[in-house]
């Protein structure tokens, strides 16, 4: 990461000194090659010399910028008068529970919460979440795990993933007290508070139970945290005898794992940034083991997804769910038959449910029991569409609905969804909109289009209006003519008179896209004066894969010259100041 300024520094002529690292050469030899590190010192995170270093460089820090502190302790007053630090997710069905997290203020953690929910037999009640309030503590609200509890007494604190058994009995969760991304893993019987003799260390991020909670599925990382085994705990049975479900080797790979939307499998993903291998084993057939979909050799990159479709004869008939990018640089959705991937590639059929277009990105498609849900990028936006599964892959598929929305710049991607629930959560934000919670009602004969029902936006305090402030889409001309997407914020008083400050920010890494966003602390910037632009460089994902391959490998300066040529269209907009003491452009870039 670099990271510049226009802005003229203060002279310090008499000021503090910068700490000067001493040089230690130490030799490095890689593939015939030798690289001389003079800091190579600096990695002993443990070494009282290196902990002194870093003392003295934060101390003149604090030292050449201590004529900011007004202005910093005012902008910081300025975000912690606009946060609600009293609040509350939208809660989530999950079998017969609604679950939720409160966030109280003066806590720094949250409390992880649940109630049972209603079977009426009407859906609209019964996927209607319940109405929580700050400090209220609803009928029958059980507490399953308050952070700030756990987290007393001990250096850190961070969750690493929690899972709840289908009969509502069993809950576990993993706990970071280190700081170093390695967990450990408690099991919670909810019916008497006690925990359950297995204690399973030095896991990572994500953990499931089997759908007959006797079995608890976690991941293990290698000494350089890549993720490499899939571990198998039996309830009641010593942590030494846990199975080692899958390890990958390949150094180059990473491995991840989930249930199927319907629970029937054990879902493993394997892959990198090129091709990917999804492996399948299904519960009701544990000792049959793992089957590959497509093995990696194929070099495709793929998601794959098993569950039950309605056939001609209207018989549930086993079907696979692809998203891939078999021919389609920007993925398509298709679905095929189990027994194809038996066959030759070459050979095997499958059937087309979203076809491969130029302007759309798909990113990934899961089921619930009666649709398919899609998630794709359009014009640099993320957005969700749904199709009934009824006639999915053939001629009479239904055609696409997708959740429409006021605003040209926003962010809209789907939450975690019950299987059998007939709404869809939906995450939705903008730059000047706060995140929002939205149940999306799925599409049927009775209503068509579906209908979004708005369950919260998070509170912004002290008076803050969103027309006060400005996001426009603006086009930056690369050097090699590429126009690249810009995203300009500003308050709706500024004049263009050249005389603004103005920040620049890209990343343009791994496909990763800036999208648009709410942010408390950027209002405190754009009050001032500040232009802000988001520039959506190469190597980045807004543009679909093309956009990430022209940004990496040979093509990573793209990188780079995007950025620069955002940076010379804000220098040019009528905005900003071109030169002078004021800062026009604060430029990070990603390498």
């Amino acid at each position: 990461m670099t990271q510049t300024s226009g802005s003229a520094q203060p002279s310090h002529a008499e000021g503090p000194t910068a700490p000067v690292a001493k040089k230690v050469p130490h030799t490095r030899e890689h593939h015939g090659d030798v690289f001389v590190d003079n800091y190579e010192w600096l990695r002993d995170k443990e070494s009282s010399e290196v902990i002194e270093h870093l003392k003295a460089e934060n101390a003149y820090q604090e030292a050449v910028t201590a004529h900011q502190e007004p202005l910093r302790e005012a902008i910081f007053q300025e975000i912690k008068g606009r946060t609600q630090e009293t609040d509350l997710s939208v809660p989530s069905r999950k079998d017969g529970w609604w679950y939720y997290t409160r966030s109280v203020e003066g806590k720094e953690y949250g409390i992880q919460c649940r109630v049972r929910a209603a079977n009426s037999g009407n859906p609209v009640a019964d996927w209607t979440p319940p109405a929580v309030e700050p400090g209220v503590e609803l009928l029958g609200e059980e507490v399953l795990l308050d952070g700030n509890a756990e987290a007393e007494g001990k250096p850190f604190f961070s969750i690493g993933g929690t899972a709840v058994t289908v009969d509502g009995n069993l809950y576990a969760y993993a706990v970071d007290n280190s700081g170093e991304e390695r967990f450990t893993l408690r099991i919670k019987d909810l019916r008497t508070g006690e925990l359950l003799p297995d204690v399973i260390e030095n896991i990572f991020y994500g953990v499931a139970f089997s759908p007959d909670g006797t079995r608890i599925f976690y991941t293990v990382v290698d000494d350089s945290w890549r993720p490499y085994q899939v571990k198998s705990h039996v309830l009641g049975t010593p942590v030494s005898e846990d199975e080692v479900i899958y390890q990958e080797d390949d150094v180059a790979m990473w491995l991840g794992f989930e249930l199927s939307s319907d629970r029937r499998y054990l879902v493993l993903s394997i892959g990198c940034s090129e091709f990917s291998e999804t492996r399948l084993l299904r519960f009701d057939d544990f000792d049959a083991g793992l089957s590959t979909v497509i093995s990696r050799d194929e070099h495709i990159l793929y998601e794959a997804e098993p569950f039950l479709l309605d056939g001609v004869d209207g018989q549930k008939a086993e079907t696979i769910l692809l998203t891939h990018n078999k021919g389609a640089i920007n993925s398509m959705v298709s679905i095929a038959d189990p027994a194809e991937f038996a066959k030759p590639l070459s050979e095997q059929n499958w059937r087309t449910v979203v076809g491969h277009s130029d302007a759309v990105r798909v990113n990934g498609a899961g089921v619930t029991s009666t649709h398919l849900v899609v998630s794709v990028r359009q014009d640099t936006i993320e957005r969700v569409q749904v199709l009934p599964l009824a006639g999915l892959g053939t001629d009479a598929q239904g055609a696409a609905v997708e959740p429409a929305f006021d605003e040209e710049l926003y962010t809209a991607g789907v939450g975690g969804t019950d299987y059998e629930a007939p709404v869809i959560r939906i995450g939705y934000t903008s730059y000047f909109t706060p995140s929002r919670v939205y149940d999306f009602v799925l599409p049927t004969a009775a209503l068509p289009h579906g209908e979004l029902l708005l369950r919260k936006e998070s509170p912004v305090l002290g008076g803050y209006t969103a027309s006060d402030y400005v996001a426009t889409r603006e086009w930056a001309t690369a050097a090699d003519g590429t126009r690249v997407p810009l995203s300009v914020l500003r308050h709706a008083s500024l004049a263009r008179d050249s005389s603004a400050a103005g920040l620049v920010y890209g990343y343009g890494s791994y496909e990763v896209s800036m999208d648009p966003g709410f942010g408390v602390a950027r209002l405190s910037l754009l009050d001032r004066g500040i232009v802000m632009v988001i520039a959506h460089i190469r190597g980045g994902g807004e543009l679909g894969r093309r956009w990430y391959d022209d940004g990496k490998k040979l093509n990573k300066k793209n990188t780079f010259t995007d950025f620069i040529a955002a940076t010379d269209w804000l220098a040019s907009s009528g905005w900003v100041a071109r030169s002078g003491s004021r800062p026009w452009a604060a430029p990070q870039v990603a390498c």
